[in-house]
């Protein structure tokens, strides 16, 4: 429903929204939910849209991702002064936010940062030349490399429309990035503690946002520590002995 309405409200983006899906599968995949006895689900918007379905709450046990906060690190030297760098990592497409971070980089004052889009193109190049000269796309990346990404910018950016619980923000706040994003991202980041939450398809809303911490290095020191400190607390490893907490009462082991 969320992509459908995306792609007539953006009909130059809909070819990247993969919204036409089988009926059929769709009413299958929602019977399915229905006669689970457990349900994990990655964060509260995937609880919410199961409970919107009339999936029972005690049947849905949250339990989110996890990161490697050895590879994902704060970088060490200094930060550069200039512009704020800027960041999004992840398939540049609609249902990502696309047109929205677009528009909010436009809404920006011009020299206030310094963006760069990294990750494969869903939509046509055409798409993007209006916006071609905001920001700096960068092709997918081989995945030993993505940390180094991270680690050299100074915000993240990541205004999805539908997520299940994005991995590229835990990376993100592992990396010690505040971080600015949607409820729809499925992120585990606290609104003004680890970065802000933003309607989901609001550019003007992500530009205030974005320029609010563009413009106080105070406030995105402290949460750049928080970040780093959420994700310490949502390693595998965490991941690990939360699913086990879930299932042992329910498969009589301690």
């Amino acid at each position: 429903r969320v992509l459908r309405a995306e792609a007539a409200r953006h009909p130059a983006f809909a070819g990247s929204l993969g919204h036409r899906a089988d009926p059929g599968l769709t009413e299958a995949c929602r019977r399915e939910a229905l006669a689970a006895g457990l349900i994990l689900a990655p964060s509260d918007y995937v609880r919410d849209t199961l409970l919107e379905i009339g999936v029972p709450a005690d049947r849905i046990a949250l339990l989110p991702f996890g990161v490697d906060v050895e590879r994902f690190r704060p970088a060490v030297s200094p930060r550069p002064t200039g512009p704020l760098r800027l960041l999004f990592v992840g398939q540049l497409s609609q249902r990502k936010g696309l047109t929205y971070l677009l528009e909010a980089l436009r809404l920006l004052p011009r020299g206030l940062c310094r963006a760069t889009l990294v990750g494969p193109l869903a939509v046509p190049r055409a798409a993007l030349a209006p916006y071609a000269d905001l920001f700096e796309h960068r092709a997918a990346l081989p995945y030993h490399e993505v940390h180094a990404v991270f680690a050299a910018a100074d915000l993240f950016v990541y205004p999805s429309l539908h997520e299940g619980s994005a991995l590229a923000i835990y990376e993100a706040l592992a990396s010690g990035l505040p971080t600015v994003t949607t409820h729809s991202s499925g992120s585990v980041l606290r609104h003004g503690v680890e970065g802000l939450l933003v309607p989901a398809g609001d550019a003007a809303a992500l530009a205030a946002a974005l320029a609010d911490l563009a413009e106080a290095p105070a406030r995105r020191a402290a949460m750049a520590a928080a970040a780093r400190d959420r994700a310490l607390a949502h390693t595998w490893m965490h991941y690990r002995d939360r699913l086990a907490a879930i299932l042992a009462p329910r498969i009589g082991t301690a």
